[in-house]
């Protein structure tokens, strides 16, 4: 057994986060405080038009921005757990079929992403590791080596759980 398969096997619990997180926790605070600021001179009666209607809008943005930032994915001897705020999704290792890196693209936008798929037929896109199909070799480099990082404890516990 590999150092990778028996820390898999140890317990050792692995957590990945999205690297753009603190980005997006600054720009949020910048939106929410735009927002704030927007509102309190509406309420005042200083209303300033767009500037004001715009400030309301983004502050509108601020949630989904953290939701997507803040994600986490969780591994452990139970299984992977993805995590936002908004939501979370647990898998049980017995209960995965696959695990494999795929290309995701929406709207011209895309990266590559961890995907798990379910023997009952679901898949699950976990929040992270991704990395951007724009990033630097660098950072496909370390998305790669997390990604192999989560397929060798799926392998690992699916091999000790069918023995």
């Amino acid at each position: 057994m590999t150092s990778d398969e028996e820390g898999a096997r140890a317990g050792a619990r692995v957590e990945y986060r999205t690297p753009d997180r603190k980005r997006a926790l600054v720009l949020s605070a910048l939106l929410v405080a735009w927002g704030v600021g927007s509102l309190v001179r509406v309420l005042l009666g200083r209303f300033s038009g767009f500037v004001d209607i715009l400030g309301l809008a983004l502050c509108a943005l601020a949630p989904f921005i953290l939701n997507t930032s803040l994600a986490k994915t969780v591994l452990d001897d139970r299984g992977i757990h993805a995590w936002r705020p908004l939501w979370r999704r647990t898998v049980r290792w017995q209960d995965v079929r696959s695990v494999a890196t795929e290309e995701k693209s929406s709207r011209g936008f895309g990266a590559h992403r961890v995907r798990v798929h379910r023997h009952k037929g679901g898949t699950l896109w976990l929040p992270a590791p991704y990395v951007d199909l724009r990033a630097s070799k660098e950072e496909t480099d370390r998305f790669a080596a997390q990604a192999a990082q989560i397929i060798t404890r799926w392998q690992a516990h699916t091999t000790v759980d069918d023995a």
